[in-house]
């Protein structure tokens, strides 16, 4: 049995920083199994645009590119190296993938979005707002969602935000992550369910961020990949129930994610996302670590440990290609 009662509880829980945005969008009443509000840009994949270099000679020294400046440790990174680069300040890096994006990389415009969607996200709430289940918030929660609102500051002040505010306004989730949702289930109509594997574990190796994760997510469950065909790495009490076969396979794929690059530490943004919006917190540990200390019994664990294990062999290269014709 999972140490948290409740298949909602448990899917919140192992989807992270996404349910922060849903927790933060709709409140603790709606349900988090919905996908409205979240929202990305996911196209085809194209050659990767880096951040153009700087007129400066100290390398310490903030950059100009454009109107805008920045600090030097963005120079010539693709936009995915900007994303995880969370060393950096989150408004330089939405600053970075504004630029790219401008340029028309679609992935940059995808981790962009994501950063404005959180940030807004965060503006919408009280620094003292409990998570799910709980009445009130702890110190330690208040601490997270103040240092994130501070954080997010440049972000929501940037000039580049309003373009990515509106698109958050105008355009709907299964229009903008539609190719690679669509691939999934191109391969798995077409191929079979390794297939379709394949696509999803590639996709995340090449945006390995929480809109992904949670995509790629709903579309296996959709179509019963971790409940049937991979029904043979679960061992535990619940092997029999969809439901807890459908939670390793969310819980592996965030651990996938991680594995891909996405930072997932203590001071993580899908540590963070957790502890906010489900009160998961520990404080020093990794994702997963607070997976093993607060939602999962060992066998469980064991579980999902072995289904990451078969998803990371599935594509080692990490690259996501359409089908042909897709």
């Amino acid at each position: 049995m999972s140490k948290f009662r409740g298949t909602g509880w448990i899917v919140a829980a192992v989807l992270g920083a996404a349910t922060l945005v849903w927790f933060l969008s709709f409140g603790p009443g709606d349900d988090v199994g919905s996908t409205h509000g979240r929202a990305e840009v996911v196209e085809l994949a194209r050659p990767e645009t880096v951040v153009a270099t700087g007129a400066s000679a100290d390398a310490d020294a903030p950059v100009a590119t454009g109107t805008r400046v920045r600090t030097n440790g963005l120079v010539g990174k693709s936009a995915r190296e900007v994303f995880v680069a969370t060393a950096v300040s989150v408004g330089d890096r939405f600053a970075a993938l504004a630029e790219l994006a401008a340029s028309g990389d679609p992935d940059a415009e995808h981790f962009a979005l994501q950063i404005a969607n959180e940030c807004r996200a965060m503006s919408l709430v009280l620094v003292d707002q409990p998570s799910l289940g709980q009445s009130t918030a702890t110190p330690y929660q208040m601490q997270i969602s103040a240092r994130i609102k501070a954080e997010c500051a440049d972000v929501l002040a940037s000039a580049a935000y309003p373009r990515f505010e509106h698109l958050l306004d105008t355009r709907g989730r299964d229009y903008l992550d539609a190719p690679m949702r669509n691939t999934i289930r191109q391969q798995f109509a077409d191929v079979g369910p390794d297939a379709a594997l394949t696509a999803a574990t590639s996709a995340i190796a090449q945006r390995p961020d929480e809109a992904t994760v949670a995509m790629v997510s709903e579309v296996l469950r959709e179509l019963e990949i971790g409940s049937t065909h991979l029904r043979a790495f679960s061992q535990g009490s619940g092997a029999v129930r969809a439901d807890y076969l459908n939670q390793n396979m969310a819980a592996a794929l965030q651990l996938l994610a991680c594995s891909y690059g996405r930072p997932c530490g203590p001071d993580s943004p899908i540590v963070r996302g957790l502890c906010l919006a489900t009160g998961a917190c520990v404080p020093g540990a990794d994702l997963a670590a607070i997976y093993r200390a607060q939602l999962f019994n060992g066998q469980q664990m064991a579980d999902v440990l072995a289904l990451l294990a078969y998803l990371q062999s599935i594509r080692p290269d990490g690259e996501w290609r359409p089908p042909p014709g897709g």
